[in-house]
């Protein structure tokens, strides 16, 4: 379990054209711009930036190939990061990052195999997140990693493909397109093509024991043309038309329960096990009086088998919501993706009783479960299949090869304007 050398790259610091006449250092936008990180790879532009580190764009000087390079610090400070502005504590992270490249004359590059990180992974965050990514990133939906650098005992550098059209936020909100397509058969096999795909990565990842707890946009990467027409005859899952991978294992995780009221994801894609404590008399009466209710029963029956009449052998107590199956909290998660996908909009901003501005989830949850199908223009096999998603009790949710087969049988997802 030893890393291997592969090379020492000298003064990653910034070129002579970045002084001035003066010589005085120009500050640049971005420290790392123009900075080597060895001696064949080279620091181009910063594609993103979070609380973990940095996102770049890196090019092989001799192939000119080009990665995205996640540089994550390996013992990021944690004493103050709780009580720091995330916004401030992002730049102290990217300002950590940017010094030491730039003030370090000669840095040490190890390339680490899998064994290495492995046992690392059972006492660093880091290299944790690497491991699991490491478990499943050979499907096609999830994101390859080419290499994992180790830059002196600094920060780890994982190489991983490039996707130029970013994320499928950007490709929804302002490429916009899923709903730019005019023929809406054509639009509708595209919007499918990539539900579909997501659910085949979170699928692999189930099958791993591996759970990604943070599904959303900014989470899947997106390869898109929409010069490349889909034949008719194609396949509904065709990676030439629209191509998504998975990415960011951050919070991922391999336990299959998790506590109740535990926010591990971001606030629009939790389910609401995560948002409340589902040991409270009245919610667990609320999950327990669903068997009563007709409508909550067609939503739930296909997967559980159960109707009303299996009320008496299915009420629960406080004991039995302490933890909830970690896989239901991704198909919650892929429900939210769905809407964003046929409607360019999010079904609620949090899956929480008593919120403000949060009428349509306790409306759906407390009195109608069709009111998305009066809000948005989605078909009524489509609302059929969201509402077996957005069931309250995790354990009667759809599961997510049941709902592979749904959204592959659903005729159509959204209705003409």
């Amino acid at each position: 379990m030893t890393a291997k050398v592969i090379s020492i790259a000298e003064a990653p610091g910034v070129y002579p054209n970045l002084y001035l006449e003066d010589q005085t250092i120009r500050k640049p936008k971005n420290l790392l711009d123009g900075c080597l990180l060895t001696k064949e790879l080279i620091f181009k532009e910063k594609l993103g930036a979070g609380s973990f580190g940095l996102i770049y764009l890196v090019e092989n000087l001799h192939t000119g190939r080009l990665y995205a390079a996640k540089i994550l610090l390996m013992n990021p400070p944690t004493s103050s990061a709780g009580s720091r502005d995330v916004r401030e504590y992002k730049k102290y992270i990217q300002a950590k990052i940017f010094d030491y490249f730039s003030v370090h004359s000669e840095t040490r590059i190890k390339s680490l195999d899998e064994e290495y990180i492995a046992a690392l992974a059972q006492t660093n965050d880091v290299f944790k997140e690497i491991h699991l990514h490491l478990k499943v990133h050979e499907h096609p939906n999830v994101i390859t990693i080419h290499d994992i650098l180790e830059v002196d005992d600094f920060a780890v550098v994982t190489l991983m493909d490039y996707y130029e059209q970013g994320d499928l936020y950007h490709s929804i909100v302002d490429q916009n397109i899923f709903l730019n397509i005019p023929e809406r058969q054509e639009r509708e096999k595209l919007m499918k093509n990539a539900i579909l795909q997501i659910i085949e990565a979170v699928t692999y990842c189930h099958s791993k024991g591996l759970f990604h707890c943070d599904l959303k946009p900014e989470n899947i990467l997106v390869k898109y043309s929409h010069q490349r027409a889909k034949a008719k005859d194609s396949p509904t899952v065709d990676l030439s038309q629209i191509h998504l991978v998975l990415i960011d294992f951050g919070l991922a995780m391999e336990d299959s329960k998790i506590r109740s009221n535990v926010c591990r994801g971001s606030s629009f894609y939790m389910p609401p096990e995560r948002l409340s404590n589902f040991d409270d008399p009245t919610i667990i009466s609320m999950l327990n009086s669903s068997y009563s209710s007709n409508d909550t029963v067609s939503a739930t029956e296909s997967f559980t088998g159960s109707s009303s009449a299996d009320y008496n052998q299915n009420v629960k107590c406080a004991k039995d919501y302490k933890f909830s199956p970690t896989a239901g909290g991704d198909v919650w998660s892929i429900g939210v993706l769905c809407l964003n996908i046929a409607c360019a909009r999010n079904p609620w901003p949090i899956a929480r009783f008593n919120e403000k501005k949060n009428d349509v989830y306790s409306t759906f949850m407390l009195h109608n479960s069709n009111v998305l199908a009066l809000i948005l223009p989605i078909s009524s096999s489509f609302n059929s299949v969201l509402k077996k998603v957005f069931t309250l009790d995790p354990d009667r949710r759809i599961s997510i090869t049941k709902l592979r087969v749904a959204i592959r049988n659903c005729m159509a997802l959204t209705i003409s304007h």
